[in-house]
């Protein structure tokens, strides 16, 4: 049977490997120490990057972005890192694609998108960086164009060639409601927090982005009486959000995301980390790792399974 395997950018603990081929028992197989605090991570082709720093910023913060081949899941091994001590700088997050590693950072006048070139994964090396206006948070990499969500704005930049990268167009024109977070699929953006079209703050939206210089808004689900859903993950047509409750859209129809149902969960932190495969749901935050099976159809959203 293939195992399923789960990675966690586990905080101060670092990097976790854990088998969740039994979701009812997931099982932690191997773990690596991070040099501050681990709070992102993407995986690919058997190597796990991992972005983090010093859990508050101080005068002289430690980021990182570390890589480590988890090829062997019970015992991971590091094979290089890009390391900065600097004042007041954060790692937000990163995203991987053709040899490249994209990171938001803020730092005191300063934030936007730094590329490593990690194709040699034992020495990154920084290749291009690009600076935006407000607060780069969430980035996502398609087709040669990093999506970064720039607190008011989408911002989507050509990466075609890391070491100039350029801006090719903002969404909204105008900076709008906290946008922190994107994920794009099949040239539809996914994003948190914009207006919608009756003038009130909405907490998730579907965006065309199939022609990048004019990015168009299609539809937008607000979450009465709640804001600022920041982590989500889109699979198979739903899109799960967390914030109040783990929050099930159906967003097959991009232009009316439509709730289908939802899951409480006891969120012990205000950034979570989400990733969906299939019908499960992984959710991690500092009680643990959670895990959702959506058994049941879309008007049936109440029968989640949900396992610690």
């Amino acid at each position: 049977m293939h195992r399923k395997l789960a990675y966690v950018a586990n905080g101060i603990r670092g990097l976790k490997t854990i088998d969740v081929s039994n979701p009812r028992s997931p099982r932690v197989l191997g773990s690596l120490l991070t040099p501050a605090e681990a709070t992102k991570i993407t995986v690919s082709n058997g190597l796990a990057y991992i972005c983090g720093s010093l859990g508050l910023p101080t005068a002289n913060v430690h980021v990182f972005v570390q890589i480590a081949d988890v090829k062997t899941p019970s015992s991971p091994k590091w094979l290089g890192s890009y390391d900065k001590r600097t004042s007041y700088t954060i790692f937000e997050d990163i995203a991987v694609s053709g040899g490249f590693a994209y990171i938001t950072y803020v730092a005191p006048g300063d934030t936007g998108l730094r590329i490593l070139d990690v194709s040699n994964p034992s020495s990154p090396t920084l290749r291009g960086s690009f600076k935006t206006k407000v607060w780069a948070d969430g980035v996502c990499v398609s087709n040669g164009l990093a999506y970064v969500a720039d607190y008011g704005t989408l911002q989507i930049i050509d990466v075609h060639n890391p070491a100039a990268p350029f801006l090719r167009s903002s969404f909204p024109p105008s900076p709008v409601y906290r946008i922190t977070n994107v994920l794009v699929s099949n040239g539809i953006a996914y994003l948190n927090g914009v207006w919608n079209a009756s003038g009130t703050p909405g907490d998730f939206a579907c965006v065309d982005v199939r022609n990048p210089d004019a990015p168009k808004l299609l539809g937008t689900y607000d979450i009465t009486g709640a804001f600022d859903s920041r982590e989500f993950a889109v699979s198979n047509g739903l899109a799960y959000v967390v914030l109040d409750q783990l929050r099930v859209l159906d967003v097959r129809g991009p232009a009316s995301p439509t709730l289908v149902g939802s899951y409480p969960v006891g969120v012990g932190s205000d950034r979570p980390g989400v990733f969906a495969n299939g019908n499960t749901v992984y959710l991690a935050d500092w009680q643990g790792l959670h895990i959702f099976q959506f058994t049941g159809s879309l008007t049936a959203a109440h029968r989640w399974q949900g396992y610690r």
